[in-house]
């Protein structure tokens, strides 16, 4: 079983909202990695996380998605979108994204929590979502090189490369964070339970403990679950309240809508 018994008194307890997908970005250059990140604006719908980081991605809406990796995709290609329908820039668009799906791997599932102490929004239960998330890697060299940015190492290129990401993911506003940076101390504040995610992903794949300072009352678990089953198959599936498979395509917005009201 999947689900541990604890998780499922959890949900059925407090409900499943939903489920996503989510990439962790990581540029690659000779010596270290800038990895990419959403910062939340104001106008997000929980303004508890208003600038703060998270890991690029969203909630699957749609019934087209049958796994986890369609809603990845689908999320890249709505995020990150060509200046221009010139040749040239439409190539580029093409490269980063397919680049993203073909190196994505599947890092885990996790569960999380996140009581109304900690998201304060008004009228609304406990938030909880079952999260997919994957790592995928760009050539920050060729990258760099695409966008004739003459820097190429990773600290010279960080304002080159946020401006002209920041030109094409319009949704929201990004920024790049160096290994320096994760192993210093010198972030921002992770929001929706990420900061564990990444701790969990660069402890991993990196072998250090970073320097992440955690938002404390969120709940995260981590799943021993297959990352790639299709929806329908994972264990969660009939828990899901957002469940497009069942209800038709659903507006990102539900995910943040009350519960109940007031």
């Amino acid at each position: 079983m999947v689900l541990s018994k604890n998780l499922f008194e959890l949900i059925h307890r407090y409900g499943l909202s939903s489920t996503a997908a989510k990439g962790i970005i990581e540029l690659k250059f000779n010596r270290d990695s800038l990895y990419l990140l959403d910062v939340k604006t104001p106008g997000y719908p929980i303004e508890r996380f208003v600038h703060h980081y998270m890991i690029k991605g969203g909630t699957w809406t749609h019934s087209e998605d049958v796994c986890p990796i369609n809603t990845y995709e689908r999320e890249l290609r709505e995020e990150i979108i060509a200046l221009n329908n010139e040749s040239e820039e439409l190539e580029l668009i093409k490269w980063m994204v397919n680049s993203l799906i073909k190196t994505a791997k599947p890092l885990a599932d996790y569960f999380y929590l996140i009581p109304q102490k900690v998201h304060k929004k008004k009228n609304k239960d406990p938030m909880t979502s079952i999260e997919t998330i994957f790592y995928s890697k760009l050539d920050g060299i060729e990258l760099c090189d695409k966008l004739k940015i003459n820097n190429k190492s990773s600290t010279e290129s960080i304002s080159n490369l946020t401006y002209h990401f920041g030109l094409r993911s319009p949704e929201s506003k990004i920024i790049f964070i160096s290994e320096e940076d994760y192993k210093n101390g010198l972030t921002g504040q992770f929001g929706m339970g990420d900061d564990q995610i990444i701790t969990d992903y660069i402890k991993i794949h990196k072998g250090y403990n970073p320097k992440i300072k955690l938002i404390d009352g969120i709940k995260i678990i981590k799943l021993n679950s297959n990352p790639l089953l299709n929806y329908s198959e994972k264990e969660f599936f009939e828990f899901l309240t957002i469940n497009p498979a069942k209800k038709g395509n659903m507006s990102d917005d539900s995910f943040y809508a009350p519960y109940r009201d007031t």
